[in-house]
């Protein structure tokens, strides 16, 4: 099931979002970062800096936000409600579906998480 979540399932279903903006590639990285933190703008920033290409592509995709606000919004939908969420893997700790550029976006980790990814770190 796992494998048919990464690959196969369309985490933008009726989002709005293109369908071409595709984060699903990123997704172990995106889990090792909230196992670290489980805060969402602090993933959402160590995205932007690990991956700037992605951030540049996103140029001219929407008419309304930002580049980093766009990906902002597709990382809360599609991976945080669509893939951790919809899975049981973790929950927002807010409840508003959008959230002002200053909130505190925390990302609670359920154990489900910890039964199924486990990063080991040799310090």
């Amino acid at each position: 099931m796992l494998e048919a979540a990464v690959k196969d399932y369309n985490w933008g279903y009726f989002d709005g979002w293109p369908d071409d903006i595709n984060v699903r590639t990123f997704w172990l990285f995106m889990l090792w970062r909230i196992k670290q933190h489980g805060s969402e703008n602090k993933l959402i920033e160590e995205f932007k800096i690990a991956f700037p290409d992605f951030v540049l592509e996103m140029q001219n995709k929407s008419d309304y936000l930002t580049p980093e606000e766009h990906l902002a919004s597709i990382i809360a939908s599609r991976f945080v409600r669509r893939f951790l969420e919809f899975w049981g893997f973790a929950v927002q700790a807010s409840d508003r579906l959008f959230k002002s550029p200053g909130d505190i976006a925390q990302v609670n980790v359920l154990p489900l998480f910890d039964q199924v990814f486990q990063f080991n770190f040799d310090e």
